[in-house]
């Protein structure tokens, strides 16, 4: 993913400005207004995210468990924490689950998902990844959601710096979001939208299940815990594993074997 990051800053803006130069009318959908749509989501993600985890801790604070309360010691702080980090992982549940949907409602018509996902396609092989490309159609509501995503993540990151520095993972975690951003940007100044849609799907699909592993792991039903588990694993390895797979050999095969001009 840094690698990813580095070849676009040093070799990708020239590309780019060669591509938008031989290829105008391929990048007109790009948002005149783009720093407004993004900031008009980053408030929109910093409202919902306080609203939702908001009222979920409210509804988590009153449901606690005797159990729960004497692990926790009756300590004010370590309520809070741990709170406030079951309500997150519940708006991030929520988020990616809204979001994945989204993707999957606007890439329905395109030829980039399998029958087994509301897609059109039948069989991998006919996937159609960069077809036409950078001349690539999608609707303009899947370049809204990747300014949306963009949002998403330069709020993340923000908030992270101002209120996780503390954090164990505060690092990691940083880290992910920045290299993120810089993958989200790329795909949508390259016009990689069937490509980053279709990372965003099987991304987001997961990271559902991970949100909701980390909910019931504070629950005191083991089968519960066993079964998001087992759904987080298969996701995973489903997902992100075989179906990640064959696309980045979709994607092999279009730059090196049928050495595609533009990419």
């Amino acid at each position: 993913m840094v690698v990813q990051i580095a070849r676009f800053i040093f070799i990708g803006r020239e590309k780019h400005a060669i591509l938008v130069e031989k290829h105008p009318q391929c990048f007109e959908h790009h948002k005149e207004n783009f720093w407004s749509f993004l900031l008009l989501s980053m408030a929109f993600v910093g409202i919902a995210k306080e609203v939702i985890t908001r009222l979920f801790y409210a509804l988590i604070e009153r449901s606690l468990s005797d159990k729960h309360i004497k692990e926790l010691k009756n300590d004010s702080t370590e309520k809070h924490e741990f709170v406030y980090k079951l309500s997150n992982h519940v708006f991030k549940a929520i988020y990616y689950s809204v979001v994945t949907g989204l993707f999957i409602y606007f890439l329905r018509g395109c030829r980039l998902l399998h029958w087994y996902f509301g897609g059109e396609l039948d069989t991998f092989e006919r996937i159609e990844l960069f077809k036409n490309y950078p001349c690539i159609k999608v609707p303009d509501r899947l370049v809204d959601l990747f300014l949306f995503k963009l949002g998403y993540y330069i709020y993340e990151s923000i908030y992270s710096c101002l209120f996780h520095r503390k954090r164990h993972d505060f690092t990691e975690n940083l880290t992910h979001h920045i290299c993120t951003l810089g993958l989200v940007y790329a795909s949508y100044s390259f016009n990689w939208f069937d490509y980053g849609s279709l990372v965003f799907f099987l991304t987001g699909f997961t990271d559902i299940f991970v949100s909701l592993m980390r909910i019931t792991y504070f629950w005191e039903n083991f089968a519960l815990k066993i079964t998001s588990f087992i759904l987080m694993l298969g996701s995973f390895i489903i997902f992100r594993d075989i179906y990640q797979g064959v696309i980045q050999w979709e994607i092999y095969k279009r730059v090196h074997v049928e050495d595609h001009p533009e990419l």
